[in-house]
């Protein structure tokens, strides 16, 4: 049936609508064409409304709008595009579904503003993500040429659900974010625009680039060309077939080139190398440089066709010193080790990095474990690792109960690996005293190069000193180096010891430890000796 009249405007007081109110309200509109009038107190009720209602709201304006999307009712396309089709003027037909697009790119707008809003409540932002994806999928649907062009239209709800994202002030929620990655970026096409759109932002200096690095952080390429049989899309399967596709055409042969192209690697690893390197010209604050730092060893640099590119951003942050340094020591060890990267001086810069800023600071467990790994290394010389070990011994007498402890897994762990330095913890020193005072160690603990410490002339008195240490778990670990090194030897776990605090501390040492006792015992017959318990009583009578 074709209406003949248009919605009557609405009044200026829109009444108040319920939750349940507002879902009885889909099956009438779905049907009846003439209550579609009351779309615009729906509308009123997702700008408007609060708690439950505006989240009904939500979801039944974009179930409606798609719905009619596919019905017909509501054309996406743009006029010169819906007048190619060949279709038969209509002035009433014609006004209604201006008078629809209009309340479409109105619930568009909405959309956007709730997702960017951090007032906004998570669950009601989660779906106003959701709304626009799905409504992207209704514009890629009645896309006139190729499908996915609709996702790079500057109104499109796929470019206004990014730009929400992006241009939001505060930090995402983590739960907009995880919803995001497992439920639309694992679509091919998904993730590609939303690279296309991120490099376009990027170009743009946005006011918030910590947002783009937030979002690029949850695009992970794929690592082989991708199964067409095991690909996913926004669109059905069979939504993707072309129209002009041959009949005996099958499977891939008959998605569009575009679409078929998505399913190679090297289109997306392209992409995505091309958008880190847009983002990463942008100015970014601190605290997202040392998240960059952090997360580039694994969810970069084995995902682009030239991790090398990244060296400049990890030795400007190597170069920083303090925080960054150490967040930079991963991703410097990738590059050294699997691409072949010369770092000139490296341990050296390391040797000075090592300071109880890097043994105390909230990323002292990455720190060690790092430290632990780059020492691992069987052409190192032993001069290098007595230095190591002997500023670790040194940092130890002068630190905080958990340092002290990190500390000694570390000297530990070095020995077990490498039997070259045990001879530290028994060298006599000058008059061969097993025990040397401080004044008498020939070490320079201000000495920045490690080959001119004299280390190597030196022994391990601080971790003897420490074996009396007010803590009990550092003079546990310090005793472990009395003992003798076999092979079965296990390594200090360096994870529980680097997650120590005073408080931590304080608990396990608070806690009961119960002793052994006899519970199981033999019930006397005699006061005393042997006998039994009437012939030992009498005794006393």
């Amino acid at each position: 049936m074709v209406a003949t009249k248009l919605p009557a405007a609405p009044s200026a007081e829109q009444p108040t609508l319920t939750a349940s109110r507002i879902h009885a309200m889909e099956p009438l509109l779905r049907t009846d064409r003439s209550a579609v009038n009351e779309l615009v107190g729906l509308l009123h009720a997702c700008e408007e409304g609060r708690g439950r209602a505006q989240l009904a709201a939500l979801q039944v304006c974009r179930a409606l709008f798609a719905h009619w999307a596919r019905e017909g009712e509501l054309c996406l396309r743009p006029a010169a595009a819906a007048e190619a089709d060949g279709s038969p003027p209509h002035a009433a037909i014609d006004a209604y579904r201006e008078w629809l697009r209009g309340k479409y790119r109105r619930f568009v707008g909405v959309a956007h503003r709730l997702l960017a809003s951090g007032k906004t409540a998570r669950a009601l932002r989660g779906a106003a993500m959701d709304s626009l994806m799905l409504l992207a999928a209704a514009e890629v649907r009645q896309a006139h040429g190729p499908p996915l062009a609709a996702l790079d239209r500057a109104g499109g709800a796929f470019r206004q659900m990014v730009a929400a994202l992006a241009h939001s002030a505060a930090p995402l929620p983590a739960e907009v974010l995880d919803r995001l990655r497992d439920e639309h970026l694992s679509k091919l096409d998904v993730s590609h625009h939303l690279l296309k759109e991120l490099c376009r932002l990027a170009r743009s200096k946005p006011a918030h680039p910590a947002r783009l690095v937030e979002l690029l952080l949850l695009v992970t390429p794929p690592d082989r060309d991708v199964d067409p049989k095991q690909a996913t899309f926004l669109l059905d399967r069979k939504d993707l077939v072309r129209a002009d596709a041959p009949r005996a055409a099958k499977g891939a042969a008959a998605w569009p080139a575009s679409m078929r192209r998505l399913l190679l690697k090297k289109v997306h690893r392209a992409l995505f190398c091309k958008a880190w390197r847009a983002v990463l010209q942008l100015r970014l604050p601190d605290g997202t440089f040392r998240m960059v730092l952090q997360r580039l060893p694994t969810a970069v640099l084995p995902h682009v066709p030239k991790p090398l590119r990244y060296c400049d951003l990890l030795s400007d942050g190597y170069d920083r010193g303090g925080v960054d340094a150490v967040l930079a020591l991963k991703g410097l060890f990738t590059l050294m080790l699997k691409h072949n990267l010369e770092f000139p001086r490296f341990y050296a810069r390391l040797y000075a990095l090592l300071s109880p800023e890097a043994l105390q600071g909230p990323h002292r467990s990455s720190f060690a474990l790092e430290l632990q790994l780059l020492l691992s290394s069987t052409g190192l010389p032993a001069y290098l690792l007595a230095a190591f070990a002997k500023r670790l011994a040194r940092l130890a007498l002068h630190s905080t109960p958990s340092s002290a402890a990190l500390s000694c897994g570390l000297i530990f762990n070095v020995m077990l690996q490498h039997p070259s330095v045990r001879s530290l913890v028994n060298r006599p020193i000058g008059a061969a005293r097993p025990l040397a005072p401080e004044d008498a160690d020939p070490f320079l603990p201000d000495e920045p190069e490690p080959e001119a410490c004299r280390a190597v002339d030196s022994c391990l008195w601080e971790v003897d000193s420490l074996r009396s240490h007010f803590c009990p778990t550092v003079a546990s670990l310090a005793a472990l180096f009395a003992k003798p090194i076999e092979r079965t030897t296990p390594p200090v776990d360096l994870a529980p010891l680097a997650e120590l605090t005073y408080d931590a501390l304080a608990r396990l040492e608070a806690r009961p430890h119960p002793k052994e006792v006899p519970l199981a015992i033999r019930k006397p017959t005699a006061l005393f000796g042997e006998g039994s318990g009437s012939a030992g009583l009498s005794a006393w009578g």
